[in-house]
């Protein structure tokens, strides 16, 4: 996590020096250690095992996928701004669909799927008809999936940076209410 937050400092430096070529040279090795820190939250997460709904062998994928969504998410309202020419937002766009179909699959599978044990059917239940049901359904469905896949299918770079915005504010709410259910299952 360190090495990852060190990496986007000197990525974000060399590109506001207008050293861009560096800082694209960086981008790769950058997409790995991204990879990288989103795979080490599943590590974390797993090692909570007093929290069922965090054991789900579909944890790490989905990270990964979220993680892509945040990315692409974060960079595509550049577009708008002018940051970055037609193919590259068209590619961004690409890669918010791709990663938006990939979330909603795994977010339904574990929250939907079976549960192994009572505590983590009851996680889920808390997230899809309990006390979070509207920042879910809402926030992470509404906004997150359907508004911001919707934008994204249009032909202007301004809805593509709003549903970007749309999906960053959907993972919000799904990571909020993924991480708080859990907990409030007792453990005995």
């Amino acid at each position: 996590l360190g090495i990852f937050g060190v990496w986007v400092g000197l990525w974000w430096a060399l590109r506001l020096l207008g050293l861009s070529g560096i800082a694209n040279g960086l981008a790769w090795p950058g997409a790995l250690l991204a990879l990288a820190a989103a795979g080490y939250t599943a590590f974390l997460f797993g090692q909570c095992e007093g929290r069922d709904l965090w054991q789900s062998p579909l944890l790490l994928p989905h990270l990964l996928a979220e993680a892509v969504l945040a990315g692409a998410g974060f960079l595509l309202p550049g577009a708008a701004l002018g940051l970055m020419d037609g193919s590259e937002a068209d590619l961004l766009r690409r890669v918010l669909v791709g990663a938006l179909a990939f979330h909603a699959l795994f977010l339904g599978s574990e929250l939907f799927g079976p549960h192994p044990t009572a505590h983590a059917r009851l996680a889920a239940e808390r997230i899809t008809r309990g006390p979070y049901r509207r920042l879910f359904w809402l926030g992470a469905v509404g906004i997150g999936l359907l508004l911001a896949g919707l934008l994204a299918l249009l032909p202007s770079v301004a809805a593509w940076a709003v549903g970007a915005l749309a999906a960053l504010a959907g993972l919000f709410a799904y990571n909020w209410a993924f991480v708080m259910a859990p907990q409030e299952i007792p453990n005995s």
